[in-house]
């Protein structure tokens, strides 16, 4: 669970992948239904070759009963004993997994190596602009992680 009171519910683990015998970094979250899929925002940009993000291997809504798990509370504001005075924003359960499984920027053994992990996302960040058109909006110590073995870095949470 997350420990937030309000946002996305987002938490992320590492799950074991049965159908490639691999353990994988699973991001569990409350999509905002107006804005594009991370999980496409993912695949544009390996399409157009950038460099130093996770590989994705899939990502979806989650299905509960055949039916898209969403939030219901914007039916209920008009109910009699609700007392909100706006809307709310409309959002649906979401799961992406990824091959690629980094360690935070937190945990590092040197200086040079703290260096090439932000390098990495300066160049993943600026190739994804100049090529497939597309800004971060949020590059932050949260959203840079170092590659496995600690090798480079990786910008995550697109």
């Amino acid at each position: 669970h997350s420990p937030a009171i309000v946002g996305r519910g987002t938490v992320g683990f590492i799950a074991f992948d049965l159908q490639h015998n691999s353990c994988v970094w699973v991001k569990d979250s409350w999509r905002i239904v107006l804005l594009e899929k991370e999980g496409d925002i993912y695949r544009m940009l390996h399409a157009h070759e950038v460099p130093h993000i996770p590989e994705l291997l899939c990502a979806g809504d989650v299905l509960v009963g055949g039916h898209i798990q969403e939030t219901l509370v914007e039916s209920l504001r008009e109910a009699k004993w609700a007392c909100m005075l706006k809307s709310l924003t409309h959002h649906v359960h979401y799961r992406q997994a990824w091959k690629t499984i980094g360690t935070k920027l937190s945990v590092f053994s040197s200086t040079k190596q703290l260096c090439e992990a932000v390098r990495d996302a300066i160049i993943a960040h600026s190739v994804a602009f100049e090529k497939a058109h597309v800004l971060h909006r949020d590059v932050s110590a949260g959203n840079v992680m170092f590659a496995p073995g600690g090798n480079g870095g990786l910008l995550i949470d697109w």
